[in-house]
């Protein structure tokens, strides 16, 4: 049986421009499409928290980290074999930024190495 689902990485610092998308692989089940959703979005939020609030340009926050990855993330998305995505990135993207945020945020007060 051939690979029925596929992955589309749309890059969105060029939001808009079809030449600024491509494959990130196909799969034989809708379950290791979203698998490989979840990590290639993992990867980019935790690859930008570090740099958000640079600058000044965005907050420390979630909003800031999830303003800065659809200003400029590499953002995968998976699709059946009609070409219906299959899978809310946009979701996961606001969840893992909760998670980061809040998480590093707690590391931070439990280690003493933060003030307030």
């Amino acid at each position: 049986m051939g690979k029925r689902f596929h992955i589309t990485i749309f890059d969105n610092f060029h939001r808009g421009d079809l030449d600024a998308c491509w494959s990130g692989g196909s799969f034989s089940t809708a379950k290791e499409a979203i698998a490989a959703v979840k990590v290639g979005v993992d990867q980019e939020l935790k690859h930008m928290w570090p740099q958000v609030g640079l600058g000044g340009q965005r907050d420390r926050t979630i909003d800031g980290l999830v303003d800065y990855y659809h200003s400029f993330a590499e953002e995968p998305v998976a699709f059946d074999q009609n070409s219906k995505a299959i899978f809310d990135t946009g979701a996961y993207v606001k969840a893992r930024a909760a998670e980061i945020v809040t998480g590093r945020r707690r590391i931070l007060a439990e280690t003493g190495s933060c003030a307030g």
